[in-house]
C-alpha cells in the first residue's frame, strides 16, 4: 500500500482494473495498459410493449454507442488492460485522477 514512501493511491480511490479477452480461446496478449476512466455506457436498453390486456412486454436490447475517448471500454477494444481510479460515486474526479496517474506512473503490471 505504498509507493515512493507515500500512500500508493489518494485516500478513498480505488482501481477497477479489466483484462481483454483476446484471441479465440482467450490465450493471446494484451496490448500494453491504459489509465482510464469509466465508460458511462448502458449495454442494455429496455423496450417496452402494452399487450393491450393489461399486461406488458419487455425486451431487452444491446445499445451499441461509440466508445468514450480514453474510457475503459475504448482500451478493451484496442486489446489493452484498462486500469481506472474510482471512487465511491463511480469516477474519482479530475484531482484525484491527476494524483492517481502520477502514483501509477511507474508501476508496471
Amino acid at each position: 500500500d505504498r509507493a515512493k514512501s507515500g500512500r500508493l493511491l489518494p485516500a478513498g480511490i480505488g482501481l477497477n482494473v479489466n483484462h481483454p479477452v483476446i484471441g479465440r480461446d482467450g490465450t493471446g496478449t494484451a496490448q500494453g495498459t491504459a489509465l482510464t476512466t469509466q465508460d458511462p455506457q448502458p449495454f442494455l436498453k429496455a423496450d417496452y410493449t402494452d399487450n393491450g390486456d393489461g399486461t406488458w412486454k419487455v425486451n431487452v436490447n444491446v445499445a451499441s454507442q461509440p466508445a468514450e475517448k480514453r474510457g475503459d471500454v475504448e482500451a478493451l477494444s484496442a486489446d489493452k488492460i484498462s486500469v481506472t481510479p474510482i471512487s465511491p460515486d463511480w469516477n474519482s474526479g479530475p484531482v484525484d485522477f491527476a494524483k492517481t496517474a502520477a502514483l501509477l506512473s511507474g508501476l508496471r503490471l
